[in-house]
């Protein structure tokens, strides 16, 4: 009893799957000869790519049943009959003919010889792979007769086996009955993913004539397909330059005279049948036949109106900010957190003394002293750090006339619309003149305090010239008082001026040419003179 079990094992898990192998053999060749011959025939729908991959799936079967093997069908084992085998083989051999002489038929392209050696060799095969199938089937038949004689049991054993085959053959059945409804269902949402496309789609002819429009050309045209089917593209694709408002050079003509993809250029415009303006951007591209000429165009675009109003605005803000950021008074700049340059203004190229952009993606290290850019780095961690604006004043020296300014710098951290830090933002503002006033009205004050204070007078007159000299860099200032009759100076404070100096003016005369001091002071006009020795 286990030997009959064993041996209907045998045969369903061993020549079974052979069985359907085989017919896959004879279903994959003879699919990849129908989808063949309708690639040939103009058929641009199929790819033959298709029909190699048909090719070799049926080879695979004819190997799997020579050293067995596993997919989606079942498990192979490999055969051991030695006649069987050699049959198998045949059909291999057959099966490399028949791909050699299918890719000589495509390359030819042609109805000639080859196309009835074509025949020849797929009908050679299929013979061939007949033969495998039926040998199979008559091992099988052997096998099952062998059992019957043996034993009666067999006859059951048969009946089970002639079952398990039907039931086999009805899910064999049923799966591609399932295969082809998947199929065509494939195709059936593929015709409603083209209707269904977000991009306008114009398809014409090789004289430019339109034989197609999706639903989204439809719309932006203002054309249905009714309508439009047969008329000179540029009729209902009408564009023109948006800044012009001139009509641009048709794509589908470009393509037909280059045979090459044609971008639009970024600013065209598509005028409706109704007068509805579109921004649209995209391209066409040429449709070639099996021979290599080009049957036609098919041009597919999109409406970006909100998309270039966006930009434009943006152009618009860039402009606007960049001249507002270019022409304050301040030095402006922009800094990554690794204290990179990202961004300057021209006050800030003139203390660097270089263009922005030799300044962007540099460093501070790149353009003034180590010690300063230590101190400038310093200042940017702490603000960052910080979290928040930093205010310090500073004296800097500009690079492109060597002059100074006291500045007051404000450096803020900036972050990105997640709150992340992304570097600092630097205003520095002269503040030499403010800083000047403010000190001199200290100086009054004190003055004022002085006198109130009654502090002795030559006390008051020193500190007013020290007051004038520190506010006029390496300039010497004195101040003369006259005498109660008003014929001579005296001298009121004088701290840094030299001896001979002071000696020489102090009871001077007061009158034309006596002196540079003694004429303006007789003139009450300023009095220059080159050499307060010789002319004091």
């Amino acid at each position: 009893m286990f030997y009959s079990f064993s041996a209907g094992r045998n045969i369903a898990t061993h020549y079974a799957p052979l069985v359907d192998a085989a017919m896959e053999i004879k279903l994959e060749a003879t699919t990849a000869h129908l989808w063949f011959e309708e690639v040939i025939s103009g058929d641009r729908t199929i790819d033959i790519e298709v029909v190699w991959q048909h090719i070799d799936q049926a080879e695979w079967y004819a190997q799997a049943m020579l050293g067995g093997g596993e997919n989606d069908e079942g498990t192979f084992i490999s055969l051991n009959n030695s006649d069987l085998r050699q049959k198998i083989e045949q059909t291999i051999v057959d099966i490399n003919t028949f791909r050699v002489i299918a890719h000589e038929r495509w390359e030819s392209q042609a109805d000639s010889g080859i196309d009835q050696r074509f025949d020849t060799v797929f009908l050679e095969f299929t013979i061939s792979a007949d033969n495998v199938e039926t040998a199979i089937q008559d091992i099988m038949a052997r096998q099952l007769r062998q059992y019957n004689i043996e034993q009666a049991l067999l006859i059951i054993l048969i009946l089970i086996l002639g079952l398990f085959t039907a039931i086999v053959l009805n899910r064999y059945n049923r799966r591609r009955s399932s295969d082809i409804r998947a199929l065509h269902n494939r195709e059936q949402n593929l015709r409603i993913t083209l209707n269904s496309i977000g991009d306008a789609v114009i398809v014409t002819d090789s004289n430019g004539n339109i034989t197609h429009l999706n639903p989204v050309a439809e719309h932006l045209t203002g054309w249905t397909i009714e309508q439009a089917q047969g008329k000179p593209c540029v009729e209902v694709f009408n564009i023109v330059n948006a800044h012009t408002m001139e009509p641009a050079v048709n794509p589908v003509k470009q393509v037909l005279e280059t045979g090459r993809v044609v971008g639009l250029a970024n600013h065209t415009m598509l005028i409706s049948k109704d007068g509805t303006e579109y921004q649209i951007a995209d391209s066409g591209a040429p449709i070639h036949s099996s021979d290599g000429t080009i049957s036609g165009v098919i041009l597919v675009f999109h409406d970006v109106t909100e998309e270039y109003a966006l930009q434009e605005s943006l152009k618009v803000s860039e402009l606007f900010l960049s001249s507002v950021l270019h022409t304050v008074p301040d030095l402006v700049w922009l800094k990554d957190k690794n204290g990179i340059y990202l961004a300057c203004n021209h006050r800030f190229e003139s203390f660097f003394g270089a263009r922005e952009s030799e300044i962007i993606g540099k460093t501070d290290y790149d353009f003034i002293d180590q010690e300063l850019a230590n101190s400038f780095r310093e200042k940017d961690r702490k603000a960052m750090v910080a979290g928040k604006s930093s205010i310090n004043e500073e004296s800097i020296t500009f690079a492109d006339d060597g002059h100074t300014e006291l500045v007051e710098t404000i450096k803020t951290p900036m972050l990105d619309s997640e709150g992340e830090l992304i570097g600092i933002l630097g205003v520095a503002r002269d503040i030499t003149v403010r800083k000047q006033i403010e000190l001199r009205d200290s100086s009054r004050i004190y003055v004022l305090d002085q006198l109130a204070r009654a502090i002795p007078l030559p006390d008051i007159l020193d500190t007013i010239v020290r007051i004038v000299e520190s506010e006029i860099e390496g300039s010497l200032c004195s101040v003369l008082l006259i005498d109660d009759e008003g014929k001579h100076l005296l001298m009121g404070a004088a701290p840094n001026l030299p001896d001979f100096y002071n000696q020489a003016v102090d009871g001077l005369k007061v009158g034309d040419g006596i002196g540079s001091c003694g004429t303006a002071a007789f003139t009450q006009e300023r009095i220059i003179v080159e050499d307060i020795q010789t002319h004091p």
